[in-house]
């Protein structure tokens, strides 16, 4: 992919500015922090690599293996299908996200001056939506609110991560009351609706090939908006910041070009 050049970049700029920081005297544990944490925040000598370009890259496969999935014996609309890659796509894509966060924070923790107990405040937060605005704030001073698709990717993935297998009766609502913005913006598969009919387990639903694309479209916005304001600050972290190496998407037929994959294809819509 063409923006994992721009990802290896930003990787050697951070490890640079990792190498000039020096390296703190060790100090006795902080109370309430984990040891992965107080690791973080006090080993500081030596150089900085982060996982998001494999985590990323492993988005990508997974969404083209989505994609490639609509050719077999699965659940076809119009512009969705039934694929078992969708909860990985959507684990993944956010969980790159969140890597990323913190590898900006620690590339950028020497440069910027930033305070141990500031940083330690944001690692700690556990939803990648919180995450992304606290460390708009940490890096930049700015307030950049969370889009509300991006406060329901981290609780997509939070569900996935956590996953509960919810008794449900299919033949009423399966999306939890507090998943119904999914549905409401037809990210779920659906079966049809009429008297006597049964939806899909909630499980299933997940298995949506609109909800894995919409999940990397949704990260890969929040990540613009990041790069736009590190522009316009010519803040010092701006030339590490590359939305392009979160389009996950490219070459990779979106929901709304599913018709033109299926006559390419000779594929017909479920019944």
């Amino acid at each position: 992919m063409r923006s994992m050049r721009h990802l290896l970049e930003w990787v050697v700029a951070g490890g640079i500015g990792a190498l000039a920081g020096s390296a703190l005297t060790r100090r006795p544990a902080h109370r309430g922090r984990s040891r992965r944490h107080e690791h973080f925040l006090t080993q500081q000598g030596g150089s900085i690599l982060g996982i998001s370009t494999d985590l990323l890259h492993a988005s990508h496969h997974l969404l083209r293996a989505a994609l490639e999935e609509r050719r077999g014996g699965v659940w076809r609309s119009a512009d969705n299908h039934a694929t078992m890659y969708a909860p990985g796509v959507a684990v993944m894509i956010a969980t790159s996200l969140d890597a990323w966060l913190s590898e900006l924070i620690a590339f950028g923790r020497t440069p910027l001056g930033l305070r141990e107990e500031d940083v330690a405040r944001v690692i700690d937060i556990g939803t990648v939506a919180e995450k992304y605005r606290h460390t708009a704030t940490l890096l930049f001073q700015q307030d950049i609110r969370p889009s509300t698709d991006l406060e329901y990717v981290s609780k997509v993935r939070n569900e996935i991560i956590h996953f509960l297998p919810y008794t449900q009766n299919v033949a009423k609502q399966t999306v939890p009351g507090w998943l119904q913005y999914l549905e409401q913006q037809d990210l779920l598969i659906t079966a049809k609706k009429g008297k006597g009919s049964v939806d899909f387990h909630f499980s299933q639903k997940l298995g949506s090939y609109r909800l894995a694309y919409w999940a990397c479209e949704t990260v890969y916005a929040a990540v613009q908006a990041l790069e736009a304001q590190a522009q316009q600050t010519k803040n010092v972290m701006a030339p590490v910041i590359r939305a392009d190496n979160f389009c996950v998407m490219a070459s990779i037929h979106s929901p709304e070009e599913l018709p033109k994959y299926d006559a390419d294809h000779g594929l017909t819509l479920t019944n």
